[in-house]
């Protein structure tokens, strides 16, 4: 287990490479403090931005941003701090 976790032996070890995966704030084994949710918060506002810009993005990078997106979301709910939830827009394609 690594040294923040609060999960002790119950911690996969999922947070350590991927941090959006360790954001369970209400269990009381969360890593995020306050100081961490404001920059989720930061992290939250600059992801959707870039994606509502236009910018072109590959479905990967899309992907990726929306479960750092989706993991800001309940980091933010969780320290009950007010944020729009994101909506993709996804196109659906007739096969």
């Amino acid at each position: 287990m690594h040294s923040y976790c609060k999960s002790g032996y119950d911690c996969d070890m999922d947070g350590v490479v991927t941090p959006q995966f360790c954001v369970d704030c209400g269990s009381g084994s969360s890593i995020i403090d306050e100081q961490q949710a404001k920059w989720w918060q930061k992290k939250h506002r600059s992801l959707v931005a870039y994606m509502e810009s236009g910018e072109e993005i590959s479905v990967s990078e899309h992907s990726h941003y929306v479960t750092q997106v989706r993991a800001a979301e309940k980091v933010m709910a969780d320290f009950d701090m007010s944020f729009t939830p994101f909506e993709p827009d996804l196109e659906v394609a007739n096969l």
